[in-house]
């Protein structure tokens, strides 16, 4: 995931991640991947983490920071996604990724069913479409 994000020009500027040995590792080693240099921040909040406490945590994310990532687990992501996006999403496999457009100033101004989601892609997806990352 990390070198199809770098592929599309969509490198984070800032990753938040849960503080769970396996979202952690999985941020680290698609940066590793995709040779971002962003720096990589660990939420202790977003383990087992509500759909509100992770809106909260984005929330907080400074003006300066424009395209986030974070990472964390199921079945919170699926329903993060859906309520950001109005739009559902009924599962998030392991390194799947969706971007999510905002036409907000500031990440605080983020409420629910703000956002537009433009794609969501899975590993097995891009392994089915041939790219080798």
């Amino acid at each position: 995931m990390g070198k199809y994000l770098a592929s599309i020009d969509l490198i984070p500027d800032q990753v938040l991640t849960s503080s769970a040995t396996r979202a952690r590792q999985t941020v680290e080693l698609a940066a590793q991947a995709g040779e971002w240099e962003c720096p990589i921040r660990v939420a202790e909040q977003l383990y087992g983490a509500s759909v509100d406490s992770v809106i909260d945590e984005i929330r907080s994310e400074p003006g300066t920071t424009g395209t986030l990532l974070i990472a964390g687990h199921e079945p919170t992501w699926s329903s993060v996604v859906s309520a950001l996006a109005g739009r559902s999403i009924s599962h998030f496999p392991t390194a799947a990724v969706a971007c999510i457009e905002f036409d907000v100033d500031q990440w605080s101004d983020i409420e629910f069913e703000s956002g537009r989601l433009t794609w969501h892609v899975t590993p097995k997806q891009l392994k089915h479409e041939g790219f080798e990352g």
